[in-house]
């Protein structure tokens, strides 16, 4: 007479059974009987913290699941396991870069939470969002359109998946009475002058191509400004709008003067001409007759 064999199983533990052409598990706790034929192995539950998940996966299927804690977690009869992990934190300003590993489609998580992720969900990386105070922006790209957008502080910027920062945070201008911008069109290449009052942010086909001062012209003073044509504009200190920001594309005509006494040096430069009267020495040679 063949006796089965006894397992007194404890609350954290499983009895594997494999026969010939099936494996099956008792979880404790539990008096368990097998023949004596049958390959039996006690196995301990894997225990979880409340941060802890487990993987798993069919031997048979192919299909994983995951278990989290806390709490005893037994396999099933085909499962193995595959990896014991602890839960990702996220604070307010992190994120994750998470891939579908069945469709290969990527995705973000934010913060905060205590992310576990899904039985066919892959953990690329840890990010962290970029701070933008009130006075700041950044130029992003999706890589996959090409398209440009701008986010202004003051904020808190998660990227999606396909997205890059552009040249990384930058602080916008301040446009006032004596300070203007010039500001590029990237689409179409033109320059524009802004010179409303404000903290000017460009949009998302625009850059700050430089910062010009106001022109303040004294009653006295006379600039002469060449624009786009070669045509000449003179403004004066005695106009109605005496001064004024110079708009693209034009120039200030810079005047070159002779100095010394002889005037032989041709190295004085100058931009506002001075209506003053004015007195200036100057150096003559003359000969007599008689040589002297």
């Amino acid at each position: 007479m063949i006796l089965p064999r006894v397992y007194f199983l404890r609350d954290n533990e499983q009895l594997l059974i494999e026969r010939l052409t099936q494996r099956s598990v008792i979880n404790g706790p539990a008096v368990a009987f097998t023949h004596p034929l049958d390959r039996a192995v006690v196995r301990e539950a894997i225990r979880l913290t409340a941060r802890q998940y487990l993987l798993l996966e069919d031997l048979l299927t192919g299909e994983r699941r995951i278990e989290r804690g806390p709490g005893l977690v037994f396999q099933q009869a085909n499962e193995l396991t595959i990896k014991l992990c602890d839960a990702v934190t996220l604070e307010k300003n992190d994120y994750l870069l998470i891939r579908d590993t069945l469709s290969g489609e990527l995705k973000t998580v934010r913060g905060p939470r205590l992310f576990f992720p899904a039985a066919d969900e892959e953990i690329i990386e840890k990010r962290r969002a970029i701070p933008l105070k009130a006075n700041q922006y950044l130029r992003i790209m999706d890589q996959t359109t090409g398209n440009i957008r701008i986010e202004r502080g003051e904020a808190l910027v998660f990227l999606e998946p396909a997205e890059k920062e552009i040249k990384g945070v930058k602080d916008g201008v301040n446009i006032d009475q004596h300070n203007a911008a010039i500001v590029l069109d990237t689409c179409t290449g033109q320059l524009e002058l802004i010179q409303t009052p404000q903290l000017f942010i460009p949009e998302a086909y625009q850059e700050v191509v430089s910062m010009i001062k106001r022109i303040c012209l004294e009653a006295h003073e006379t600039v002469v400004i060449r624009d786009p044509e070669g045509r000449f504009i003179f403004r004066r200190g005695t106009d109605v709008e005496p001064s004024f920001f110079l708009p693209p594309y034009h120039e200030l005509v810079t005047f070159t003067w002779s100095t010394g006494l002889t005037k032989d040096q041709r190295n004085f430069r100058i931009e506002r001409i001075d209506s003053r009267p004015k007195f200036m020495a100057y150096g003559f040679e003359a000969r007599t007759r008689d040589n002297v």
